[in-house]
């Protein structure tokens, strides 16, 4: 009698995990810590400072490189910043945004609500698609050459302590759980509305072969990602707003870094 490999026990270790942190952060900030304006105020501006790094540095810098930094350290400055988002290193988001691009809605695709159901692309891809067989992706050589990035992929736990270090030493345990906990949690389903409900309402400008969408209502929640057939169209632009009344904040903050001299080159995409 062969014996049975296994089932790896790691994904839903990590998805009770994280299923338990979520209700432990909001239960645990509504009783040691009620919401004031102060505290909504500071969970708002966490959220939005590090939705930027999520949508101008881990998206559009490192996974598909739609602008240059000016050198090492303003890239080093701009993953670090990143890592706060508590969405794991700069390899492992890039690679895996690069093999949802090349197998968009695909029975290959991480998280394709049409493939795997809304739920499943929203969040728990996180936590299951490394027990996937069929997930083998190319390793992101652009990237693995510049071993601080390596270093900072690896110690990605750093981002979230020291922002949580950071909001100690301003306000104390209150702006720890609000600032830090609610927050990350809040930019986690902000986030991955894209993966999600990118794919699943809203208008198609381009025929992509795939089933993302545009959505307007998701431009408060994405700054700009939110343009999502825009950008599988032109996935290497540095703007996903191609159109007059398509707002895109985070392609707005990458043209101020270039006339500050911070990024060297811009692929502004069919606005340029």
């Amino acid at each position: 009698m062969s014996e049975q490999p296994a089932r790896p026990l790691r994904p839903h270790l990590r998805l009770g995990l994280y299923l338990s942190f979520n209700t432990l952060t909001v239960l645990g900030a509504l009783w040691l810590a009620p919401p004031t304006f102060e505290l909504i105020l500071v969970a708002l501006c966490s959220y939005y400072v590090r939705m930027f790094a999520v949508t101008a540095v881990y998206h559009r810098l490192f996974a598909h490189r739609s602008y240059t930094p000016r050198n090492r350290v303003v890239q080093f400055v701009l993953a670090l910043w990143a890592l706060t988002s508590a969405q794991r290193g700069p390899i492992w988001w890039a690679t895996t945004h690069r093999w949802h691009h090349r197998h968009a809605d695909t029975p290959l695709d991480l998280h394709s609500p049409r493939q795997q159901g809304l739920w499943e692309s929203h969040i728990l891809w996180v936590f299951t698609h490394r027990s996937n067989p069929l997930y083998q992706p190319p390793p992101p050589t652009d990237l693995l050459r510049f071993p601080e990035l390596v270093w900072l992929d690896r110690l990605d736990i750093l981002g979230p302590v020291g922002l949580g270090a950071m909001l100690y030493g301003l306000g104390g345990l209150p702006y720890v759980l609000w600032g830090l906990g609610v927050a990350t949690v809040l930019l986690w389903h902000g986030s991955s509305s894209i993966n999600s409900l990118g794919h699943t309402w809203g208008d198609q400008a381009y025929d992509t072969g795939d089933q993302s969408r545009n959505n307007l209502w998701l431009l408060p929640v994405t700054l700009g990602e939110n343009w999502h057939n825009n950008h599988h169209a032109y996935p290497g632009a540095a703007r996903h707003g191609h159109r007059p009344g398509e707002w895109d904040p985070t392609g707005a903050l990458i043209t101020l870094w270039w006339r500050l001299g911070l990024v060297s080159r811009v692929n502004p995409g069919p606005t340029g």
